[in-house]
């Protein structure tokens, strides 16, 4: 960090447990962006070009975090929890009240 960019840091965070492959550590920052009144239009699209960048750069190096199942939870309860987690966005996209009190008496019902 150099003094020009120091007064726009607002937030600076080592992530000690995030490995690298390196000695250095993983920092996030959060920067405080100075806007002058014509640059608002260029300053979201470049806001908008460094955040992808950012994402595909991050994704790349670290990968996409896996979901861990719980050991503990055998799998006929992980389909009955996808079975209700499906219904339940079933009924929720359905614009029709009836078909939306029907599918939340069903879902009432697989609970018992």
């Amino acid at each position: 960090m150099n003094g020009i960019w120091r007064t726009s840091f607002q937030d600076v965070r080592p992530r000690k447990g995030n490995d690298i492959g390196s000695d250095r550590y993983l920092v996030t920052v959060t920067l405080k962006l100075k806007l002058g009144r014509n640059g608002l239009g260029k300053a979201r699209q470049h806001h908008y070009q460094i955040r992808i960048v950012y994402k595909q750069t991050s994704e790349a190096r670290l990968g996409r975090r896996e979901k861990r199942r719980k050991e503990w939870i055998i799998a006929d309860t992980w389909q009955a929890i996808e079975s209700r987690r499906a219904l339940k966005q079933k009924v929720m996209n359905t614009r029709s009240e009836r078909l939306s009190d029907a599918g939340s008496s069903t879902e009432s019902q697989t609970r018992q």
